[in-house]
């Protein structure tokens, strides 16, 4: 057999053992969505539930009136953007044209959540195979699977996946090689990719400003004409597209911007504090802590080198992310939500240190160190984060299930078609009752209680107006929070007294219109179920009555 035989057998047998390995970690992403998704799902009446995250199902209802010809909306006639992801909206919309049963749409998507988490794996898997080896390769596509946050966001159905597969195709062109060498025709797909990540969900504009301006930058300095023109051509189609999204929102909604973004990016909801709190549970609480220091090792070392000017642009977006979600103070959940689009990339960077990227000016015992460092963080990653999304799943499990449960019992109270039911809880009950009227309390869907001052707590929960709740909607039943119920009055008055979390909970619990009308009329869920998220109150305890007063 000849050299070249002997070269070309070589080469085949690594092809066919990279396609077994990334076999093999698609397989494991299945299992682990199988497992988490039919763990969470429940059965009442014989009859077996899929739901999503509570914020999801919100979506959900906008998706389900469109596939019905309502349009866009919340409620049947009333026009206000309660959601920032249009694009996922947009597919959720899809699935309901199938035609399937409620309790099964949800289940649908969980399944292409879990084929945009395999995409994601076999890009991170794909670009680093050729450069660094074999191990180090699965390794990434392990830490890609078994993402603790890219898992619970996507086994609850949030359109976190989708965008995050997008981000990463557009910023894996813009990681340093460390060889020096890069794709320069890859760039002309940044701003296409950014845009398209905007049409999931908007926040993903910076994005486009940050990582299609470097790919500008870059395609200049690559001194090739025709990239260049490619990549300008991308970024007009790209504000083209953004343009049209915001144009289309001011005229079918009658605002540029989401409703949601007066919940949490206007400026009297704004918290540092919280923001620097959100950073620091990705490092400790959700185990990224070898992640985001192999990412910041990389970058920081190729600063720092005068001979590399390529290390610049992938800090500066991963940076500016950074900040934009510490400015904006976080996300009320943990699981790191928002910093799911950069953690593929980050996880790319921090397998090319373990690989043995030059970082300057590090020592060879530096380095060695480093490594040791982020071997034990990202093996107690690995074992911790498959079990921390079971068990937040169950979670989720409990939630969802308590939301329909409630939704059952209110459809059994015959509500008359003008009765408003008021929520804290607006995905799962209100999808799964698509013909009555909610309201939000909280605001995401009402564009009253959005732009009113903010009250303490985080962001997305600290608007509420209960003078304009109960005195001007006037609901006929209030799905409240059942823990508050149970609380002795010091205990909520201390809660009120001290700002903390969440004081639309106790403050209700005060508010003299609900004491008098709905907190001594509760009504007990059917189905019961173990327990109560949800606890249901009608006014006056008269829901039969023919029209709100």
């Amino acid at each position: 057999m000849t050299p070249d035989e002997n070269a070309h057998g070589d080469v085949a047998r690594l092809n066919r053992s990279a396609r077994l390995v990334l076999a093999a970690l698609v397989a494991l992403v299945g299992l682990l969505y199988a497992v988490v998704v039919s763990g969470s799902s429940f059965v009442i009446n014989e009859e077996r539930y899929f739901s999503l995250g509570d914020d999801a199902m919100i979506s959900m209802r906008y998706a389900y009136n469109a596939a019905h010809g309502h349009g866009f909306v919340w409620n049947v006639g009333e026009r206000v953007q309660g959601y920032s992801n249009l694009g996922w909206t947009l597919v959720m919309t899809v699935v309901h044209f199938l035609g399937l049963p409620l309790r099964l749409n949800s289940l649908v998507l969980l399944v292409i959540n879990a084929a945009l988490h395999a995409g994601i794996v076999a890009l991170v898997f794909g670009h680093l195979r050729p450069r660094v080896s074999p191990t180090l390769a699965a390794v990434g596509g392990a830490l890609a699977a078994l993402n603790y946050p890219l898992l619970i966001w996507g086994t609850a159905g949030f359109e976190n996946t989708l965008q995050t597969l997008l981000i990463t195709a557009a910023l894996l062109p813009l990681v340093p090689d460390p060889s020096g060498d890069a794709d320069i025709r890859a760039l002309a797909r940044v701003p296409w990719l950014c845009a398209a990540a905007f049409l999931v969900r908007s926040d993903a504009g910076l994005f486009l400003v940050t990582a299609g301006g470097c790919a500008a930058l870059l395609a200049i300095r690559s001194g090739s004409a025709v990239v260049a023109r490619r990549v300008f051509l991308g970024l007009a189609g790209a504000a083209v597209v953004i343009a049209s999204v915001f144009l289309w929102q001011k005229s079918y909604y009658g605002d540029f911007l989401p409703n949601t973004f007066r919940l949490k990016a206007s400026s009297d909801t704004r918290d540092l504090r919280r923001g620097l709190k959100y950073l620091w549970r990705l490092v400790v609480s959700d185990r990224q802590a070898g992640v985001a220091l192999g990412a910041a090792w990389l970058l920081v070392s190729g600063l720092l080198n005068p001979r590399r000017a390529d290390y610049a642009p992938l800090a500066l977006i991963l940076g500016s992310w950074a900040a934009y979600l510490v400015w904006v103070g976080g996300d009320v959940f943990g699981g790191s939500r928002f910093f799911t689009p950069v953690l593929p990339t980050m996880i790319v960077c921090t397998v090319l240190v373990l690989h043995g990227a030059r970082l300057e000016p590090t020592s060879a015992r530096g380095l060695r160190a480093l490594r040791a460092a982020l071997a034990l963080l990202l093996t107690v990653g690995l074992i911790w984060m498959p079990w921390r999304t079971y068990v937040e799943a169950r979670g989720m499990y409990r939630s969802n299930l308590d939301g329909v449960a409630v939704a059952r019992t209110l459809e059994r109270l015959h509500l008359a078609p003008d009765n408003v039911v008021a929520t804290f809880h607006a995905g799962t009950t209100p999808y799964f009752l698509p013909g009555t009227r909610f309201l939000d309390i909280l605001g995401k869907t009402d564009a009253h209680i959005a732009r009113t001052r903010s009250h303490w707590g985080p962001p997305g929960h600290n608007k509420w107006d209960f003078d304009y709740v109960f005195l001007r909607v006037v609901p006929r039943v209030i799905v409240g929070v059942a823990a508050t119920e149970s609380k002795p009055r010091d205990e909520l008055e201390r809660w009120l007294s001290r700002r903390e979390d969440f004081g639309f909970d106790p403050a209700i619990q005060f508010y003299p219109e609900f004491r008098q009308h709905y907190l001594p009329y509760p009504v007990e869920t059917e189905p019961r179920v173990p327990f109560n998220v949800r606890r249901i109150y009608v006014r006056d305890g008269r829901p039969q009555d023919v029209s709100t007063p």
